[in-house]
């Protein structure tokens, strides 16, 4: 049992060496309840530039591709990052395709982006997400901080969950965050990203939100690659 899947022979991105799975902890109940795919790329490439370089066309081919090369050997949520742009650029057989599998739930890697978008390209990236839970498929901010908290409100009724950036875990207001982000949203769930120590845990768990993320559990991983 390991949380590595090869991309070994997969096209048509044969820079990308395997995937990892990082545990998603339900808080409460103390058990992995899904994971997120990264991509681990070969020796050599630095893997933010390499991710800043595809279009959202290009995001789209890798998405397929991630979901199809995990579906087949995890039977559990699976967390997938597509940016701002990846939405806007889906059409109807994209998502057509992606729904085709269960357990899928994507992420808005840039969700602060939104601020930059003019009311065309808003509409289409709002008419996407929605298309996407119409059609089962969840959707997560990610890498929430503070420093977004202006674009908040208007994902309200559009997502199904909000992911707090690492960077959060150790802040004073993190509790604060929390509610914040739960006042302005609703009865979605709140995670928190990584966990690795008992102390980022106990940080966790007082801070109120319902999910964390991280390598604390990895030993606890059930998932056969």
């Amino acid at each position: 049992m390991n949380n590595i899947i090869s991309n070994t022979g997969a096209k048509p991105y044969p820079d990308i060496k395997h995937y990892r799975l990082e545990p998603l902890i339900d808080l409460a109940a103390s058990h992995i309840i899904g994971y997120e795919v990264l991509s681990q790329l070969r020796e050599g490439l630095n893997s933010e530039q390499w991710f800043s370089r595809l279009s959202g066309r290009q995001q789209i081919t890798l998405l397929r591709q991630q979901i199809n090369r995990v579906s087949a050997k995890v039977n559990a949520a699976c967390f997938y990052n597509l940016t701002v742009a990846g939405f806007i650029a889906l059409n109807h057989f994209d998502i057509e395709d992606i729904a085709a599998y269960s357990h899928v739930s994507l992420e808005v890697a840039d969700a602060s982006a939104l601020k930059y978008l003019n009311d065309k390209e808003q509409y289409f990236f709002f008419k996407n997400i929605d298309r996407l839970r119409f059609s089962g498929v969840n959707v997560w901010i990610d890498d929430f901080s503070a420093n977004d908290l202006i674009t908040l409100p208007d994902y309200k009724d559009h997502v199904d969950g909000v992911k707090i950036d690492k960077k959060e875990i150790h802040t004073r207001h993190l509790k604060d965050l929390v509610w914040f982000i739960k006042k302005v949203m609703g009865d979605v769930p709140v995670l928190i990203e990584g966990v690795e120590s008992e102390r980022e845990f106990n940080n966790g768990i007082a801070s109120g939100a319902d999910i964390a993320q991280g390598y604390y559990w990895r030993h606890k991983s059930m998932i056969a690659a």
